[in-house]
């Protein structure tokens, strides 16, 4: 964490594409915010403290990063980030970016800053679920606090007493990390607790693996609409938020070949009985097919939906 925040600018697009955050137990007093402190006494005027929240929701704060190495959000805002494109750009940017300050011209500014943020809790964002967001994040877990422990209220200044020797610290990570072609050496926990995250953040693909609710079959079919009433019946079930339909529908199609699923639009319903009426030249029935409906045919017609082959739901969940 502290070796990223010492390298200026990136090299290539996964040198230094991390935003290292820290994700914390929600119990507090470990002692993360003296890391917060550390840092800005290491860096200096180098180093800026700033809600990464208002990075996305503030068009001037970008320009409060330019030359700077490090940027400190001491206590991570709960709030789901509305957008993420500000964020993902400085993680990953090569070149200059456009930046704004109030009552002048934007203009072009270089930022190779590194974010680093403390909290009790994940950095999430509303409406971006893709893996672009969460690869730029390295997840640290620090250790819970010794019930035994005894606070040093000078704890911080005892470490500033220490800093050539952190400082030497840092650069024998830098080299590391230059000869490791910017590639970072992720521990094992740090992995599984990004994965944790996502899928706690994910429950589309918690969904998908609840059996009871829906199941994969290659010689079976569903309509969108019974595969997403499943699905609002599972969040109920499990206090979840269901997500809007539409996007139910993209994450279907985005994700169909890992889950062997191909969408049509000629999935059957059930059978519609048409009946020609006595004064009226067309049969009267709800049919989605108007040749149907403009034939001089009486009997059954089949109805065609939109849908997926290869998945289908309980039967409790399709309409009768």
């Amino acid at each position: 964490m502290f070796r990223s925040a010492s390298i200026g600018r990136s090299g290539a697009d996964n040198a230094i594409s991390t935003m290292p955050t820290p994700n914390l137990p929600p119990k507090g007093g470990e002692g993360k915010s003296r890391i917060g402190l550390l840092l800005k006494k290491l860096f200096g005027e180098a180093s800026h403290s700033e809600s990464i929240l208002r990075i996305e929701t503030n068009r001037f704060a970008s320009a409060n990063l330019e030359y700077k190495l490090v940027m400190v959000d001491d206590d991570l805002n709960m709030v789901a980030l509305p957008e993420t494109r500000n964020i993902k750009s400085i993680v990953t940017a090569e070149d200059r970016l456009c930046i704004e300050r109030k009552n002048k011209q934007a203009v072009q500014g270089l930022l190779y800053v590194r974010f680093i943020c403390f909290g009790n809790g994940n950095l999430v964002a509303a409406h971006d679920d893709s893996d672009g967001f969460w690869r730029r994040q390295i997840l640290i877990t620090v250790k819970d606090r010794d019930p035994v422990r005894v606070d040093n209220p000078f704890l911080i200044k005892e470490l500033s007493e220490e800093r050539p020797g952190i400082l030497l610290w840092m650069l024998e990570g830098l080299h590391r990390l230059l000869a490791n072609r910017y590639q970072f050496t992720i521990s094992e926990r740090s992995i599984q607790n990004l994965e944790a995250t996502m899928a706690d953040n994910d429950n589309l693909t918690q969904f998908m693996q609840a059996t009871a609710y829906v199941r994969f079959k290659p010689d079976t079919e569903e309509r969108s609409t019974y595969l997403y009433r499943a699905y609002t019946k599972w969040c109920e079930d499990n206090l979840e938020s269901p997500i809007p339909q539409k996007k139910f529908s993209q994450f279907l199609l985005k994700n169909a070949g890992k889950y062997g699923l191909t969408f049509s639009k000629h999935i059957e319903g059930k059978f519609a009985f048409v009946k020609r009426s006595e004064t009226m030249k067309s049969p009267v029935g709800l049919l989605s097919d108007r040749t149907v409906l403009r034939s001089k045919m009486e009997g059954l017609c089949p109805d065609k939906f939109c849908g997926f082959r290869g998945v289908c739901v309980h039967p409790a969940f399709a309409a009768a």
